[in-house]
């Protein structure tokens, strides 16, 4: 365990302290892992958002494809019902 200086007050510390007991600077190192940690957190923030975003865009492409084949078959058949009624009409109209 060794010492080092302070960077606020130039008093000595231990160089495994997490901050200067004199003015609380934090030290170096603490101030690394501080870093390393809050990268990993918003790596994890990342991942997470992306695996959300991944799972919601793959239910919005099956429920447009149940939809669409749902209502596809549908909508022909009433084109069909439409046309077989608008050729009785014509047909007794005229």
């Amino acid at each position: 365990m060794a010492l080092i200086k302070c960077e606020d007050c130039f008093n000595d510390i231990s160089d495994v302290a997490l901050a200067c007991p004199h003015c609380g600077r934090p030290t170096p190192r603490s101030a690394q892992e501080e870093t390393a940690r809050r990268v990993s957190l918003d790596d994890e923030r990342r991942r997470r958002r992306n695996r959300n975003g991944n799972a919601l865009g793959c239910l919005v492409i099956v429920l447009t494809i149940i939809v669409g084949l749902t209502i596809g078959p549908f909508a022909a058949f009433i084109t069909f019902v439409g046309g077989l009624l608008l050729g009785l009409i014509v047909t007794h109209a005229g």
